[in-house]
Parts: structure tokens; sequence; C-alpha cells
């Protein structure tokens, strides 16, 4: 960790672009300078095609942990908008040195909540959010890429990230982009190895970092779909998905809104007019696939993990389902 790998490595967290035909390489970018908290690239990109201002791009999107999508032509690594080189916080472990910069791009918007504020913290009640605040004062916080450190540092999106190996999914037709998210902070600390266990000086362990009363600590909805236009670039709606209520402080608290669930969730684009989605989404477990009358619809198909281990039992959600997860491809 600290001090072993230069915080100028130009190839390390790199997105390659090569020639199949020949394995040569065409372009690359960095996407992450001298990582310090697992924020590899989790998902296959996606291949689209899109207009911007009048424009046609041979485009590839990348949604990362970071809860960034960086778009760039696929044919030149020219990025689509421009991507800023920002100043972030130091480390202040004895040894490290952190990279001054990280590449934060214009366009898309980010996709979740990046770094720790009060006002993003769960607020379901005055007592609730004062709980919150009191939980993020125990570690070291701010904003997005604050390094690691021997207090603790609560790190937003988490090491599972914000996208993560869900990916996204893309209608061509429309150029959206549909993209799985979830609110999970963790402690991510540092310090130095016992008798044998390590050559380095620092090695590193994190842990998820729950809320007051059993509840999230970040305010919902704690996991979503986000639909992005890739022709603009410009976030086009976001829906939570999952039933907060089954988590048993929401019960408690009496609470019946769609607040989403803390975990991932996959987004299909397609065309049948059925789609499919778990318990944790749907209390129906006797649904079966059951065709539209009439021309099918285009879909959003959603698809929700039970654990990061153990997919939940799939089912399958008829028409006359509540349509919060099939969502309609028109936007009108």
């Amino acid at each position: 960790m600290a001090a072993i790998v230069p915080a100028t490595a130009s190839m390390a967290t790199v997105w390659s672009v090569s020639k199949a035909a020949t394995g040569r390489k065409v372009w690359h970018y960095q996407l992450i300078h001298h990582g310090l908290w697992d924020y590899d690239t989790p998902a296959a990109p996606n291949l689209i095609d899109i207009n911007v201002d009048g424009k046609p791009i041979k485009a590839v999107a990348q949604v990362t942990k970071q809860a960034f999508v960086y778009v760039f032509d696929r044919v030149t690594g020219k990025p689509v908008w421009l991507i800023e080189e920002q100043p972030v916080p130091a480390s202040n472990v004895p040894g490290e040195s952190a990279s001054k910069t990280q590449p934060f791009p214009t366009k898309p918007a980010p996709i979740d909540i990046q770094g720790v504020r009060n006002e993003d913290l769960i607020d379901l009640t005055p007592e609730i959010h004062k709980e919150a605040i009191d939980i993020i004062a125990k570690y070291d916080h701010g904003p997005l890429f604050t390094p690691p450190s021997e207090r603790g540092t609560i790190q937003l999106p988490g090491v599972a990230g914000s996208g993560n190996w869900a990916g996204a999914a893309i209608d061509p037709e429309t150029a959206m982009l549909y993209v799985g998210t979830y609110r999970l902070p963790f402690v991510v600390s540092v310090r130095a190895p016992r008798s044998g266990e390590s050559s380095y000086n620092f090695i590193g362990e994190f842990r998820y970092l729950s809320g007051p009363r059993g509840l999230p600590l970040l305010k919902p909805p704690f996991g979503g779909i986000v639909a992005i236009d890739m022709n603009s670039g410009e976030h086009r709606w976001r829906i939570p998905v999952g039933r907060g209520e089954l988590i048993p402080a929401i019960q408690q608290l009496g609470i019946r809104e769609r607040l989403g669930f803390p975990t991932r969730s996959w987004a299909l684009s397609q065309k049948p007019s059925w789609s499919s989605c778990s318990p944790a989404i749907s209390a129906r477990r006797d649904c079966r696939p059951e065709a539209r009358a009439g021309s099918p619809i285009s879909t959003i198909s959603i698809r929700i993990c039970g654990s990061t281990t153990r997919p939940a039992a799939r089912c399958w959600r008829r028409s006359r389902c509540r349509p919060t997860l099939s969502v309609r491809r028109s936007l009108t």
C-alpha cells in the first residue's frame, strides 16, 4: 500500500482498447490515479452509437464504482464530454503519496451520492438524522477520493461501488442507458501489519458501515435504477428498486413508501411485455410469463440479488402487477 506504488504510475487502473485482429493497443485512458479505494472498473463497457450536438459518434460508456459514467469516442479515445482533473484530499498516512488530482467527467452527472455530507444522511426523523451525524463523527470523512486513514475513513461509494458487476443496459433505438446503483458506505482503514503478516508498511481493512437503529446510513432511495439520455448526457429519471420495508427498522417505523433496497440490481432493455423480478421486489411468488394482448411494449427488466453471493429466487411478474418495475421505454 503506502509508498509501494508511485502516485504517478501511468498504467494502473487503466482502460485500454486494442485491435482484436492484431492485438495492437489503439488508445488508453487512466480512470483512477494511484488507486486507494478498490475503484476498479467492475463491469463490461457498453457500446452505443449516439448523436451529440448533431454529430454522430460511435461511443463506449463505462459505469464505475465511484458513480461516474465515462463516455469516449471508441474509435479515437477522445472523451465525448470534457473530463476534468480536479484536486482531491491528500493522505495523512505516513509514507503515502496520494495523487493530487483525479479525473471527473463533466457529463453525465454522477449516478449516486459521492462523498459524505450531513445533508445526505438518513433523515426519516430529526432524531434519526442526528444519530447518523453522530456515527460519521467517529471517522474521517469528506468528498469523493478521501484516502483511507489509520482512524478509518468513510468511503462513499464504498468498495462495493455504486455501479458494480451488474453494469448497465443500453437501448440502441433511443440511446438511453439504464444503470443500477445502491448506497453502501464502507469504513476503510490502514494499520501496520503484525509480525509476519505482510512486507508492506501498511495493510488495508474495510467493513460496511450501517446507520442508526439498524437503518441504512444514507437517505433513500437505498437502491435504484437511473436512466441517462446518452445523446445529451442528461439524467432522465431515477426509480427506487426493492421494498424498504424488508428492513425490519423500516417496518417498525411504519413506512410503506417505496424506498428501494440496498443491494445490486440488473437492468435489461428488451422488447417483451413481461419482466423478471425477485421476491425482494415483488411479494408475488406465483407469477408466470404472460404476453400482453396486442403489440408488445418495450420494457426495462430489473433483477436484484438477495445477497452478494446467493441470488434471490426469480419469479416472473404478470402484466397486471404494479408497473414500478417494468418501465415503459417511452418517457413522454
